[in-house]
């Protein structure tokens, strides 16, 4: 899990720092102007608890497609995702 936890870590930091920008755009200037920010992250593949990817395990076939706005709901930190399968 040490791998996973690493890139949901650095998956929150992303999606803080994107509300970050965004309000701080919106209290601007020309804050009519700004469009809220839309960052989609993708992946290819999964991973195993270790880390490992490239077997035919369920969370090492499986992909993630997440979509992230200041637009969108409660920040990551308030949501636990956990894998199913294996």
């Amino acid at each position: 899990r040490p791998k996973q936890q690493e890139m949901d870590g650095i998956v929150e930091r992303i999606h803080k720092k994107l509300i970050q920008d965004d309000t701080q755009k919106r209290k601007g200037l020309n804050a009519g102007e700004s469009l809220p920010t839309l960052f989609l992250l993708c992946s290819d593949h999964g991973m195993n608890e270790m880390g490992n990817h490239g077997g035919s395990s369920l969370s090492e076939t499986s992909s993630i497609f997440i979509f992230m706005s200041s637009l969108f709901g409660p920040s990551l930190s308030s949501i636990n995702i956990e894998a199913k399968g294996e």
